[in-house]
């Protein structure tokens, strides 16, 4: 029971330290002015990465992929690159307007997505 407890609060205090980080994230983004949405991405994941990194050599901890995985994994990579072009070509081209206009529920995350990077 106290150890469920202790989970629990854990949890919520992870999940407000995650919303804090975003915020963040976002405030900085913002200030950072007119900088292309692929140069704040790449900025964000950088900054990820050496948080990560830090943590991980704290305590010394060591990234293992079994070898089973590794396609599933480089295909997720690619996919997202893959995704971020193509929402990147198509916010250039003008192929999204806006939500109450397409009426597709597919479509309106990306368009959510791409006012969060802006």
């Amino acid at each position: 029971m106290m150890q469920s407890m202790y989970n629990k609060k854990r949890g919520i205090f992870f999940i407000v330290a995650a919303a804090f980080n975003f915020s963040t994230m976002n405030m900085f983004a913002r200030l950072a002015g007119d900088i292309p949405a692929m140069q704040k991405t790449f900025f964000r994941n950088l900054v990820a990465i050496l948080v990560i990194s830090t943590i991980l050599l704290l305590r010394r901890q060591r990234i293992t992929v079994k070898k089973a995985h590794l396609p599933a994994l480089l295909a997720r990579s690619r996919l997202s690159v893959l995704f971020v072009l193509m929402r990147k070509t198509m916010v250039h081209i003008g192929f999204f307007f806006d939500c109450a206009e397409l009426r597709h529920d597919l479509v309106c995350p990306l368009v959510l997505a791409d006012n969060i990077l802006q």
